[in-house]
């Protein structure tokens, strides 16, 4: 027999050289030949753990509950599983390697999208971070080991509002450079009594006026008190007559908070307009006009409640600029533009005030200010004169700059009577000349000979002296078998021109080819009678035409006689003579 001790406890089994035979489920013996416990399971015998209980294969188990502990013989030596033979999972609630880490074999740790918790924070540079880590860091993590200088492209935040510091009073930033600070509609506030802001002699600019005692004052604020003047915000609009209906006047504390409310709510007596100007609530107020016993309601107020003059009354709340002694006392303060009998108008109080509510205050117009009044084309919102331009002749340059619109001057744009030079004339088709009628007025530039008598063309180098050089229209000569003059619709005003000298060209009707060409002189006398008449034919191949000339209603009539059979065509070219 062989004993075996299992958890301090004695169990006897018998020793054999070989497997028995055939036992029951559960029957155990000690096998003497390979050293190993051998145990009768579902018909099969099978080696359980050898004398040294290492490497002893389960496979031949079906799922065994094992209500013991599996310990290896001596710490840190034996493995549950190996390289090549792994479980394929472990379930367990705790896993512990002692004092020892635990380390992979050349693996990672796959937590299937898991958390991982209670991770301790890290501390070396492998370490895995926490959560708590990394939003510390992130908050409040001096950045003593980040190399310098180093950019940050990310807003860096605080975690809650107002809950963490840039900084300590002990451990202070050397410089800070920003573009801006800003308290998001608070004050920026000093520590302590004994911090001073040290602007090393540079200025503080855009400074508003000071409002409270321990403001700080701007020169124009310092200069103006000096001057007697108290400047104020612009109010929108004046006063130029008592308030509407009547009202009651609440002093609020000594003057802060003063109220104007409305007695009742009579129709006609609405606040609206002031000086042409709808006020709306928060909109300030010049009242100037009051008088008698509500002279000390003067003053510069803010529209708390419009009313409408029938059931709701308007309120009027001294502006908190104004609504002190010292605050009102030479109040100076502009009319914006809005104001229509007072736009840009400037007053100040006159009188000395050491309690509102009961002493007088009085306005007096110190300015009428820049009162422009523009023509079309102008106009001005505020302090802002717009030109108006149409974008079709004119535009807008994009360094602000008025201009002609390329393209934008058209025919329709230029006056009849315009004096344009040649030079802005465009240029003409090669042998094309420009015609003006007696008026001046160029009517033709489409030919080398215009088609109208009235088309002239003058040359001279003076009014009085010069000719002038007239074509008429083309005259068709008929067939005049009776030889009786034919009017050649050519008259002659010797009132004006003393002489003419007329270049004709005849051509055959029925072709271009010129039969006849000639030059005719006529002259006339200081009375208007003819003086001379000359033909001074070039070509007399054609001589069945003649000319003459008589006169008719004090006009000299230049006719021609033809004994042609054929029909012939004649083109006249005048110059005319000034007396």
């Amino acid at each position: 027999m062989n004993e075996r001790k299992f958890n301090q406890s004695p169990i006897v089994v018998g020793n054999l050289p070989a497997d028995p035979g055939v036992g029951y489920n559960g029957e155990i013996y000690y096998n003497t030949v390979s050293n190993l416990f051998r145990a009768y399971i579902n018909g099969v015998w099978g080696s359980l753990v050898s004398s040294s209980g290492a490497n002893t294969s389960l496979s031949n188990l079906t799922t065994t509950s094992i209500n013991q502990s599996l310990l290896p013989n001596a710490d840190n030596t034996l493995n549950l599983g190996s390289s090549a033979l792994r479980w394929a999972a472990a379930y367990a609630v705790v896993v512990s390697a002692g004092a020892s880490a635990l380390s992979l074999m050349g693996s990672s740790i796959n937590a299937n999208s898991l958390q991982i918790h209670n991770v301790a924070n890290p501390t070396s540079a492998q370490d895995a971070a926490t959560m708590n880590y990394v939003d510390t860091f992130a908050a409040n993590q001096t950045l003593s080991n980040l190399t310098s200088p180093t950019a940050i492209n990310q807003d860096l935040l605080p975690a809650a509002d107002i809950t963490q510091n840039l900084g300590s009073s002990s451990d202070r930033w050397l410089e800070l450079y920003v573009q801006s600070i800003s308290n998001a509609g608070g004050n920026l506030v000093l520590s302590s009594s004994t911090d001073m802001i040290d602007v090393s002699s540079s200025n503080i600019i855009n400074l508003a006026n000071p409002i409270n005692p321990m403001d700080a004052a701007n020169k124009l604020y310092v200069d103006n008190l000096v001057q007697g003047l108290n400047w104020k915000e612009t109010v929108r609009s004046a006063t130029t007559a008592a308030l509407p209906g009547t009202y009651a006047y609440n002093n609020g504390a000594a003057g802060v908070g003063a109220t104007i409310t409305q007695n009742g709510t009579i129709a006609g007596n609405a606040l609206n307009p002031q000086d042409g100007v709808t006020l709306a609530v928060n909109d300030r107020l010049l009242v100037q006009n009051e008088t008698g016993g509500n002279d000390p309601y003067n003053g510069i107020y803010v529209v708390t409640q419009v009313g409408d003059g029938l059931t709701i009354p308007y309120i009027l709340t001294r502006s908190a600029d104004a609504d002190t002694p010292a605050n009102l006392q030479w109040a100076t303060v502009q009319v914006s533009a809005d104001a229509s009998t007072q736009p840009g108008y400037i007053y100040r109080e006159s009188e000395d005030i050491t309690t509102i509510g009961s002493d007088d205050v009085e306005f007096a117009l110190v300015s009428q200010g820049l009162n422009w009044v523009f023509s079309s084309g102008l106009s001005v919102s505020g302090n802002v004169v717009t030109v108006h331009v149409d974008g079709v002749t004119l535009d807008i340059t994009g360094g602000g700059a008025v201009e002609v619109k390329a393209g934008g001057i058209s025919n329709a744009q230029v006056s009849a009577t315009a004096a344009i030079a040649l030079s802005k004339l465009a240029a003409l088709t090669a042998n094309r000349v420009l015609f003006s009628n007696p008026s001046g007025v160029i009517t033709d530039n489409s030919s080398t000979e215009p088609n109208m008598v009235v088309d002239v063309l003058k040359f001279g180098p003076t009014p009085t002296d010069y000719i002038e050089k007239q074509f008429v229209d083309t005259i068709t000569l008929t067939n005049n078998t009776s030889n009786s003059p034919v009017d050649a619709s050519m008259t002659f005003d010797f009132t004006v021109y003393a002489g003419y000298m007329a270049d004709y060209y005849i051509t055959d009707g029925s072709s271009p080819t010129v039969v006849s060409m000639g030059r005719i002189t006529l002259m006339s006398n200081s009375d208007g009678s003819v003086s001379s008449l000359v033909n001074e034919s070039a070509d007399t191949s054609d001589p069945g035409v003649t000319f003459t000339a008589v006169t008719v209603s004090s006009t000299i009539v230049l006719q021609y006689t033809t004994t042609n059979t054929s029909n012939r065509t004649m083109k006249v070219d005048i110059k005319r003579f000034l007396r």
